[in-house]
């Protein structure tokens, strides 16, 4: 595929030993934290294990990471700790009100949201 430098593109990679090769820019990319919590997702019902496993290696990588704590706000839903999740939530919220639009956008952690 061709595209212009400025064309925003986006992957999430499904698979182990996965390699991204960009040609023709200067790297300017860095990892985003979603990239553990999506790998992670799949698994948070039903593999609990291994989501914790990905939570980990992200916590390895990205200590301190807002986006560890959203991975085991998610984890916990999972697991039916839905006011645990809730609280790790609202704490992210006082900490960083930004992040509420994304966390709306949210399939599983919109509903913990709530007002405030």
């Amino acid at each position: 595929m061709r595209v212009s430098p400025e064309t925003y593109r986006h992957a999430i990679a499904a698979e182990t030993d996965t390699v991204v090769i960009a040609v023709g820019r200067e790297v300017s990319y860095e990892i985003s934290t979603s990239e553990w919590i999506e790998r992670a997702r799949p698994y948070i019902r039903s593999d609990p294990e291994r989501a914790q496993a990905i939570i980990d290696e992200l916590r390895e990588q990205e200590p301190g990471s807002r986006g560890v704590a959203v991975a085991e706000a998610l984890l916990l839903l999972g697991e039916g700790r839905v006011e645990e999740s809730r609280q790790i939530i609202h704490g992210l919220l006082s900490e960083q009100p930004a992040i509420r639009g994304p966390l709306l956008k949210d399939p599983d952690l919109r509903t913990l949201v709530g007002d405030g």
